[in-house]
């Protein structure tokens, strides 16, 4: 999965360890770019697992318990 972030990545990496690591993923590579002066990051996770029964979920479930 590659995923565009923008400056505060690191914090988004480390707010979904838990979820990425119940998904079955693992980052493989954080690259830092800047495009016209401002920081973006992107992110290359790696499939490790297959994903659990029961995901993708429903919009009501999501709400109700989100992943961690």
């Amino acid at each position: 999965m590659i995923a565009y972030k923008g400056a505060n990545a690191q914090e988004e990496i480390d707010a979904a360890g838990g979820a990425a690591k119940k998904l079955g993923l693992a980052l493989a590579e954080k690259r830092d770019i800047d495009i016209e002066g401002a920081r973006h990051c992107v992110l290359v996770y790696k499939k490790l697992s297959p994903t659990p029964k029961g995901y993708p979920r429903r919009w009501a479930k999501i709400q109700k318990s989100p992943l961690s």
